[in-house]
C-alpha cells in the first residue's frame, strides 16, 4: 500500500481498546491485523480518573478512564518494542504531535466513501487518503455494526 504506513489490510483496532497490545495477544495473532492502534500516551504521566472508572447504565457502559498512561518516552521504550515483537503493524506515530484517538482506514477514494457513509447518516471525516472514524461513549454496538455493514457495501472504496 502507498503512504507512510504499509497496512497489510484495512482492519485496525480502535484506539486504546487493547492497551499496548499485551492484553489482546492472548486472544489471537496481532500480526493478522492491518494495524494496532495503541492507547493514548501523553507528554507527562497521567494517573487517570478517580474510581469508579467504568459504571453500568441502563443504556450501556460509561467510562472515565482519564487517559491513564505512563509517559510517551516510557511507552516508546517499554511498551512499543514488545508490541512490534508480537508481529503487529504499529500505526501510532512516534511523534507525539501527530497522535490522536481515531480509527483510520485507507481508501481509494476517500471523498466518495465519506459521501456514501453520509448518505447512510454515518458521520466520519477524512484526511489525505484515510477515512477517520471517531467512536465515542454514546455509540452502541449497533452503531458499530451499521458502520461495518456500510464499509462492506463500499468495500470497493477501501484500499
Amino acid at each position: 500500500m502507498s503512504g507512510p504506513w504499509p497496512f497489510a489490510n484495512p482492519v485496525l483496532t480502535a484506539a486504546g481498546c487493547g492497551g499496548s497490545g499485551r492484553d489482546l495477544a492472548a486472544y489471537g495473532d496481532l500480526g493478522t491485523l492491518g494495524g494496532f492502534v495503541t492507547r493514548s500516551v501523553t507528554l507527562h504521566p497521567r494517573p487517570g480518573g478517580a474510581e469508579p472508572r467504568i459504571v453500568e447504565s441502563p443504556s450501556g457502559l460509561v467510562n472515565a478512564i482519564g487517559l491513564q498512561n505512563p509517559v510517551v518516552t516510557a511507552f516508546l521504550r517499554d511498551e512499543l518494542p514488545p508490541l512490534q515483537e508480537l508481529g503487529a503493524t504499529v500505526v501510532t506515530p512516534r511523534d507525539p504531535g501527530q497522535r490522536g484517538p481515531l480509527v483510520c482506514v485507507r481508501s481509494t477514494d476517500v471523498g466518495a466513501l465519506v459521501a456514501a457513509l453520509a448518505a447512510e447518516r454515518i458521520v466520519v471525516s477524512s484526511r489525505e487518503d484515510k477515512l477517520r472514524i471517531a467512536l465515542h461513549l454514546y455509540n452502541v454496538e449497533a452503531d458499530v455494526d451499521t458502520l461495518l455493514d456500510a464499509l462492506v457495501r463500499n468495500r470497493s472504496l477501501l484500499a
